[in-house]
Order: C-alpha cells, then structure tokens, then sequence
C-alpha cells in the first residue's frame, strides 16, 4: 500500500509541471480571432448591459447583428454583471468560468481518485475548453452543469438532474437531443425537470419581451441556419466541413449562412440519417425493461449511450463551435476511468486516443486567403476537430452495438466483432 501511495506522490509534481508548461503555451497559442473575452464583452455583458439601462426592446440590434444569439431572457440574468462595469465583470466571469472548470474536474475525478493526474492532463491540454475560457464563452459552463447532471443520476435525483439538463439546453439547444434521449427511456422525472426549465424559460421570454420579439429571434438565429452552415474557421460541424469541402477558404471569416449545394445537402442528409439510424439501432439492441431504465442508478451501458447522444450532439449539429468540442471531456474520462463498457483492442484505444489528440489542438486560425496551401488548409486541417469527434462517435456507436453479445448477429461484419469488454467500476 505505501509503495503504491508513494508511486502515486511521486507522479504528482511531474503531472504539475506538464500542467503549467501546458497552460502557458495554450494561453498563448488559442488566442482568440475576435480577442480575449470577445463572447463575453460583445455578447454576454453587453446584452446584459443593453436590458438593463435600456430596456428589453432595445436588445434587438444585438440580435439582429447576431451578437447575441442566446434565448432573449438570458440577457437579463447577465444585467447584474453589467452592474460591475466592464472591468469588473470580466474579472467576476474568468474566476466563475475558473471555478466551473474547476468543479467539474473534482466531480469527474471523484469517480476514481487514482486517475486524477491523467484527467488533470485531459483537462490542461484541451485546446477547445481553453478557447472556451479565453473567448469568454459559457461552454465550460455547460460543461459542468452535463457532469452534474450525471452525479445527480447516479444519486437517483432525477427530477433536479433534469433542470441541469434543462438549462444547458436552454443555454445550448443543440444538447436537447439528451432529452429526446431520456424520453426515450421513460425517466419521467428527467424529462419533467428539464421540460419544467425549458417551459419557464421560453414563458418567461414571451412574457419579457413579446411574442413578436421572440418569434422574430428565433427567425433570425435558429431558422436562418436550418440547412444553411457557416463556413467559418470555428464552427466544426459536419455541414461546415462540407461547406469548406467546396468553397474551399472563401467563409473561413464569414459568419453568414450559406446554402449547401444539392449534392453535398444529399450527402450531409444521408450521413446524418445514417448516423441517428445506426445509433437508434444500438440503443435497441441495448434495451432494458422499462422500470429498470427509469428508476435505476446508471451503469455502464447507460453512461455509453448518454456519452453517444452527447458525441452526436457535438459532432452532427448544424453550428457546433469549437469550444463545443470540450463537453467530449466526459466519455473520454469514464472511458479511462473504466466507466464505459467499451470493447478492448488496438482500435478501440487508437480511436479514443486518436479522438484526444485531435479534439485536443490549440485553437488557432492562421489567415491563409488564398494559394494552393490555403485552398488545402480549409478542406483538411481546418475541421481537426470534427476528425476527432467523428472519431469518437466510431468508437462509441461500435461499442454500442457489440454491446450486448446475444444480439450480435453472424451477419454483422468483421468491424464489429464481439471482444473483450472493458469491465465497469
């Protein structure tokens, strides 16, 4: 036992060196485009600046010019900030967003005390959470809230894991597909929770700010990118890569919509449905009795199939930012802790590794507008990160799906093989 804590002690100021050296080289390598804070300042604290001096109607312009892009009553829980002034809310918003980064760090480390160097190293050298925190982003935020979430389940306190759920929805719709996910296991308390969030948000905004004012944010912000991706360096989507596939680095500093040509809307379409249909699939290979999905603590093919939604979320959304891509810092923590029963093998890890290297790069975005290493870099590097999400995604849904091995059938190919899968703590 001494010989094992002692081992353990002497990792430590090795793991602390890396950490710093790391810091310091992501806080000078992920500077932001717009500048540090500049989702923070231009967004956040100016909406809350806006309502607050003058008025709700007067948050239109910020809307309109998509600076604010949140649901409207949102702005009003920033007012108090712009209490402080611009210096003084920065200042408040960097320690908040520490202190959240921070919490989900102790929670996810709390599932296996032994691994926390490695997730301290997960969390030091994600480029995505520090493009997050440097552009003043509320992603390491949400961050926290889904981490929560998942301690609240395991405790069985679905209702409140649901208002967590609830309002990182709100904050980020594109993660309403895990309440899809939790309807679809008949958690009514879940889907209660986050629905009772939802609900009051969207009353509340009516109710704030009008019905006509809110039917027209959601035309200027949610309908006007249905089918239609940015192109821009930092959206990481699977519609954005396609857009660049053919535009080349024409959007990389465009934040308008663009239509997808008709064959790449073909493809796009028909990768998505793939996907979705490959994970519904899954999850019904994976099926439990009813009462056993809505009441129990999760175990580890509960944690899978959260961590699968949560992967499609990131990856096969419309507008996925990059920072998006640090909420992945939850399967890849239950996959080395042990929480996931994934299959064992060289191309399980290789993919999860694969996944972490890539999901992990600085966020920089060297202005290359034309030559032939420009027209290269946009259809290529410029989606790393989609690369590694995909890449995950692979490895989630194939686990998924050997999962269970008596529904594996002869006929499934060689890719999905039944192995040795990966015991759960």
């Amino acid at each position: 036992m001494s010989i094992s804590i002692n081992r353990r002690a002497s990792i430590w100021p090795f793991t602390l060196l890396i950490v710093a050296l790391s810091s310091l080289f992501y806080f000078i390598a992920s500077r932001p485009e717009a500048g540090r804070l500049a989702d923070f300042t231009t967004g956040y604290y100016a909406a809350g600046e806006t309502v607050l001096h003058h008025g709700s109607a007067a948050l239109w312009p910020l809307v309109r010019d998509r600076w604010f892009v949140n649901l409207p009553i949102i702005s009003w829980l920033c007012a108090p900030l712009a209490l402080l002034g611009s210096w003084g809310a920065n200042v408040v918003f960097v320690l908040l967003g520490l202190m959240a980064t921070a919490g989900a760090f102790f929670l996810l480390a709390s599932n296996c005390p032994r691994g926390r160097p490695l997730l301290l190293l997960l969390f030091s050298l994600n480029g995505p959470l520090w493009y997050s925190l440097e552009i003043g982003n509320s992603t390491h935020f949400i961050l926290l809230f889904l981490v929560s979430a998942l301690a609240l389940w395991k405790q069985r306190w679905m209702y409140f894991a649901g208002i967590l759920l609830g309002i990182s929805a709100v904050v980020k719709p594109l993660l309403i597909l895990l309440g899809v996910y939790f309807l679809w296991r008949r958690s009514w308390r879940v889907v209660l929770g986050g629905a009772t969030v939802v609900g009051l948000a969207l009353v509340a905004t009516i109710a704030v700010f009008g019905l006509q004012f809110t039917l027209g944010w959601y035309q200027q912000v949610v309908a006007a990118f249905a089918g239609k991706p940015m192109g821009a360096h930092n959206v990481q989507s699977l519609d954005a890569f396609l857009l660049r596939l053919e535009a080349g680095p024409e959007f990389l500093f465009n934040f308008n919509p663009h239509a997808l040509p008709l064959p790449l809307l073909a493809i796009r379409d028909a990768l998505v449905a793939g996907a979705f249909a490959l994970i519904a699939w899954a999850m019904w290979l994976n099926r439990r009795p009813p009462e056993t999905m809505a009441a129990d603590a999760p175990k580890g093919i509960d944690y899978l199939e959260f961590c699968l939604v949560l992967s499609a979320c990131v990856t096969l959304s419309t507008v996925s930012w990059t920072h998006y891509y640090s909420l992945l810092l939850i399967p890849w923590s239950l996959y080395f802790f042990g929480q996931l029963p994934l299959r064992q093998g060289r191309l399980t890890h290789s993919l999860i590794w694969a996944s972490v290297a890539l999901c992990s790069l600085p966020c920089t975005y060297p202005r290359l507008s034309s030559g032939l290493l420009a027209e290269i870099s946009a259809r290529t590097v410029q989606s790393v990160w989609l690369s590694g999400g995909l890449l995950l995604l692979c490895a989630l849904l194939r686990s998924a799906i050997v999962h269970s091995s008596e529904n594996i059938k002869p006929w499934l190919p060689r890719f999905f093989e039944q192995e040795r899968i990966t015991p759960t703590a």
